[in-house]
């Protein structure tokens, strides 16, 4: 017999025993090889018998690599014989066929169910812990929850078709049917075989949003050419009974057998769904008459008992938004729509990325085989995310208590700001009737969408180049300080950043270079001038606090060495990264002369001068005077910064919805200078930061924060294009306060910043309410998760026992194992969900207890 083992393949002599035990007949050959630690590989006259330890190995190396079985034979033969691995049988055929039988018999045992040809539908899958699973993990009270709490209980699942699991057309064995047949991840292969040649061919979807390869508009080839199927959106768990092969497109007709046949156990038991497909908008138009012709001509189906959907919200996934037409974009958001807290729809999305790998062995498999091994990838994919469970929610629901508070914070800043408290309560009604009316799709037309700018005060290009020009100029003339000659001073070291940043965005045209050259001069003379002012009267009083300061340091009275510039302060670390808030340091290389010359004309404020000087009481007159300047330019540098970064969103708005490659152009430089306008306001506001530093503000001061690189790119202000992700990100603290209406210009202009500020506030109102409700949901979650463990441990215990009874002592061993592996689970959860739901120890329960569930906690009670 060949003998296939770790270190090799071998030939070996085996002698099976012929020994009756009292009147039963002498054990079958495969039998005894299998009590012996070998799996035959035939079960008539095995001639090759594998190691069961090495086809565990295999399973485990196929599952993570993932490595195929001619790679693992060739492993071997190379183990047995690296000189002339050839001469080493090869027994590849024999390996595919042991695993199939190998992974069924094992997927059976950890089921609990005895491995027959008809098992029962799905009971080889691997169910989600903290989805809602009747009769096992469900609150005793879900079914008198109030309407507003009924979304805790509804059943987050996602739709999407792969078109990489495809089967290549070659010559197949037609007797070849999968072991798992109807029992895993696949829909029952034979009901769906009679409804496929039953139901009229799919047509190609005609689609009144956009185009997409779910509605035909993809090129398909193969015996079969990909595969539909059902995940929980939630947590990336793969539906029992929901895969369904395509034979072209993903016609609607199979996403309907699909979601008939996973939704099963739900259907009649639910209040609500949720349902994410990239098509949804073009899926729904139809449904109720697909559906009543199911009624009609498949109600025979064993597999499909209920076909009436409780009420569903069919939405957009995140990533594929953006994709689709305004009212399916928004409309259909999980971004605006209650209830569903921070899902995204795209876990089937996730699933697929990893699904992948597998289908270059799959496309050579035999449709039987083909099914078994896609079959066991999901259910080890599904028992991984069980195991890890209880660290998946706990990690979940620390950061969303920490972005909740962050989005709490924002919006009430944002609200305080705004202050008028009609205003708010009228934009509060508006979004209480969004929400109530969102959930219907036959509202949709009609009702009022908030998240989006009204069209109505939109600006054109020519206003918005307008509204520009008269911010800046608002800007420039609003700093004014008790002494013109600290405004002054600040006003020319505005002046000498901007004259930096165009030499070195100089041209080559010489008219460029002798305007730039002219207002070098002009502003070197202006420097000369306020220098003999400066020295007038900043002068004396900083030469007098010298002498002072060293005279004091001299007689002890100070300790500490001063800076080489002393009395200047030491201005070092004054420059850095972005993202620590720190504006970018100049570098004086391959610079031009007049830039040169330029850099090195000093501009010498109070806030140019070392701590010990500024405490000096002659100073604080000249400290307080540019605390009060720069307080007054940091506040007009932030306004800068969000005005700047509006233009810019609005230009990518007109951009967007363009009809000409001449404007596009044009916007697209618009953009660009934005995009140099955000950054210029943003440095001169990191440097007046620094100054306030210097002259002794309070790092911590909640008015005047760092402004980091993140802070200044991300605002989106087209609802819309929102982006995957963007829900999770915190909001910049820019935008607590949003003011820009009260600044100087016409009417027109006023009424786009109070509707960018309204769009604003709905948006971060509709992220707070998000965050709430997604905290929410994983708290039942964790309290659904720890009821399955519970359920599933006692239901192992009392197997353990039957079997015991039985005296099965090897099953009854196995099932207690079973029980051990969700006790460890429990222990997780009481570690992990500590502080976050209540829940009795599970070291303090006996084997002999119930569960007791209530609507907010968990207890678990000892039966006397």
């Amino acid at each position: 017999m060949t003998v296939i083992h770790d270190h090799g393949i071998h030939k070996m002599a085996i002698k099976y025993c012929r020994c009756r035990q009292g009147d039963n007949p002498v054990l079958p050959e495969p039998l005894q090889l299998i009590r012996f630690g070998l799996f035959p590989g035939s079960w008539d006259c095995p001639e090759t018998a594998y190691a069961i330890n090495t086809l565990r190995d295999y399973h485990l190396l196929s599952m993570q690599l993932p490595i195929t079985a001619m790679d693992y034979v060739a492993y071997l033969r190379r183990t047995t014989d690296s000189v002339q691995p050839d001469d080493a049988k090869d027994r590849y055929r024999e390996l595919n066929t042991a695993m199939r039988e190998f992974t069924f018999l094992r997927a059976t045992r950890r089921a609990g169910q005895d491995p027959l040809k008809e098992l029962p539908l799905g009971s080889l899958a691997v169910a989600c812990p903290a989805c809602p699973q009747p009769n096992v993990n469900m609150a005793a009270d879900w079914a008198t929850r109030s309407e507003k709490d009924m979304y805790l209980d509804m059943l987050f699942y996602s739709v999407d078709g792969n078109f990489h699991h495809s089967q290549k057309m070659k010559p197949m064995d037609p007797a070849d049917f999968p072991l798992t047949q109807g029992a895993a991840y696949f829909v029952d292969e034979k009901d769906f075989a009679d409804y496929q040649a039953r139901v009229k061919p799919p047509k190609k979807e005609e689609s009144s949003c956009n185009k997409f390869a779910a509605l035909g508009n993809g090129r398909y080839s193969g015996r079969v050419s990909g595969m539909v199927g059902m995940t929980c959106s939630r947590h990336m768990f793969v539906i029992a009974n929901s895969l369904v092969d395509l034979l072209r497109g993903e016609g609607f007709a199979w996403g309907d057998f699909s979601q008939l046949s996973g939704l099963q156990p739900w259907l009649h038991v639910l209040k609500l769904l949720c349902r994410g497909y990239d098509v949804n908008c073009q899926y729904d138009k139809k449904l109720g008459h697909r559906l009543a012709e199911f009624r009609k001509n498949f109600s025979h189906l064993k597999s499909i008992k209920t076909t009436t959907f409780p009420p569903t919200r069919s939405l957009i996934p995140k990533f594929h938004a953006p994709a689709h037409i305004l009212i399916c974009s928004i409309y259909r958001s999980y971004n605006y729509t209650p209830g569903v807290g921070m899902t995204d729809g795209e876990a089937a999305e996730r699933i697929w990325s990893a699904f992948n790998a597998l289908a270059i062995r799959t496309k050579e498999m035999s449709a039987g085989h083909r099914h078994d091994v896609i079959n066991d990838f999901h259910g080890d994919m599904n028992v991984r995310r069980v195991h890890a469970m209880p660290q998946f929610l706990a990690s979940k629901h620390k950061n969303a208590t920490k972005q909740l508070a962050a989005a709490t914070i924002h919006l009430a800043a944002l609200e305080s700001n705004i202050g008028d408290a009609s205003v708010l309560a009228q934009w509060r009604q508006a979004e209480a009737v969004w929400e109530r009316d969102v959930v219907d799709s036959t509202k949709h037309k009609a009702l009022q969408n908030p998240y989006v700018l009204n069209q109505a005060k939109g600006l054109t290009e020519k206003q918005l180049v307008d509204m520009m020009n008269i911010m800046r100029a608002a800007r420039n003339g609003q700093s004014t300080g008790p002494m013109s000659i600290v405004h002054r001073g600040t006003l020319l070291e505005r002046k000498r950043e901007q004259l930096l940043d165009e030499l070195e965005d100089d041209g080559s045209f010489d008219d460029i270079q002798s305007a730039l050259r002219l207002r070098c001069e002009e502003f070197v003379a202006d420097i000369a001038a306020w220098n003999l002012l400066r020295d007038a009267y900043i002068g004396p009083l900083v030469a007098v606090d010298t002498v002072d300061t060293a005279s004091a340091h001299s007689s002890g009275t100070s300790c500490g060495t001063y800076p080489a510039d002393f009395p200047l302060r030491d201005t070092s670390e004054d420059f850095g990264s972005l993202e620590n808030g720190l504006p970018p340091a100049r570098n004086p290389a391959g610079r031009s002369d007049l830039w040169q010359e330029v850099f090195a004309t000093p501009i010498v404020l109070p806030s140019s001068y070392d701590r010990a000087i500024l405490h000096e009481h002659c100073m604080q007159e000249l400290v307080n005077a540019e605390l009060e300047v720069r307080r007054a330019q940091a506040r007009d540098a932030l306004d800068d910064v969000r005005t700047s970064i509006i233009g810019r969103e609005a230009y990518k708005i007109k951009k967007t919805h363009a009809s000409s490659k001449q404007y596009t152009t044009r916007a697209t430089q618009h953009i660009r200078n934005m995009e140099g306008d955000v950054r210029e306001a943003a440095n001169r506001y990191r440097r007046v930061r620094l100054a306030l530093l210097a002259l002794g503000m309070d790092p911590m001061d909640p008015e005047f924060r760092p402004l980091r690189k993140g802070d200044t790119v991300k605002y989106t202000l087209d609802a819309q294009n929102r982006t995957l992700g963007e829900s999770s990100e915190s909001k910049p603290w820019i935008w607590e306060k949003f003011d820009l209406s009260d600044t100087h210009g016409p009417g027109l202009y006023r009424d786009f910043y109070d509707e960018a500020r309204r769009v604003h506030w709905f948006r971060s109102s509709a992220t707070q309410r998000r965050w709430k409700e997604e905290v929410c949901l994983l708290q039942e979650e964790m309290r659904r998760s720890v009821r399955f463990f519970t359920y599933h441990r006692q239901r192992w215990t009392a197997i353990a026992a039957e079997r015991d009874r039985t005296s099965n002592a090897g099953a009854a061993a196995y099932a207690r194992k079973q029980a051990q592996r969700y006790s460890r689970l429990l222990d997780r959860c009481e570690k992990e969900y500590a502080g976050r739901i209540d829940i009795v120890s599970p070291r303090r329960m006996s084997w002999s207890c119930h569960l007791v569930i209530y609507a907010q906690d968990i207890t678990l009670c000892e039966v006397d």
